[in-house]
Formats: structure tokens, sequence, C-alpha cells
């Protein structure tokens, strides 16, 4: 799986954990995804050396919020039902 490069690096200690959870979770794997958007906005802003200052305070708190949902996700995950894979 790639593609979850800023969660894995967020959680490295988690990294099995959340390639399996992407594979077996869409709902967990669109938060993902989120993430990984938010990483390279935020990245991009940063980079951009114009005044973004607000916006990388939104991207950081919005990257926070998602950073919490996936840990919460993967804390809890064992006591979660198994979804089949249609």
């Amino acid at each position: 799986m790639g593609g979850f490069r800023s969660v894995v690096d967020r959680f490295p200690a988690r990294e099995l954990d959340i390639h399996r959870a992407c594979a077996r979770d869409e709902d967990f794997r669109s938060i993902c995804v989120d993430h990984e958007e938010a990483s390279v906005a935020l990245r991009r802003f940063r980079e951009s050396g114009e005044q973004m200052d607000g916006r990388v305070r939104e991207y950081e708190s919005l990257l926070e919020d998602l950073a919490d949902e996936i840990w919460s996700y993967l804390e809890h995950a064992d006591a979660r039902p198994k979804k089949d894979k249609a």
C-alpha cells in the first residue's frame, strides 16, 4: 500500500496496523487519504514563500484532528467488527 506516508510517518510503530486497517475499512482509508492530502497542502503552503500563516494554522489544526481520529481508530480497532470486502 502506498500513498499514506504521512500517516505512517506520524505513527511509525503502528505501520502494520495502518496497512491492515486501510485494507479492510473504507472509512479508515478515507481518513488516511484526507490526512495525506492535507499534509501535501500544508507542505505547499509552507514552501510557497507567500504570507499563508492563516492557511498553515488551519491545515495544522486539520492534521491534528485527523491524527486524533486515526489514533482513536487504531486504539479501538480490535473491538470493531470486521467489515467484509464485497
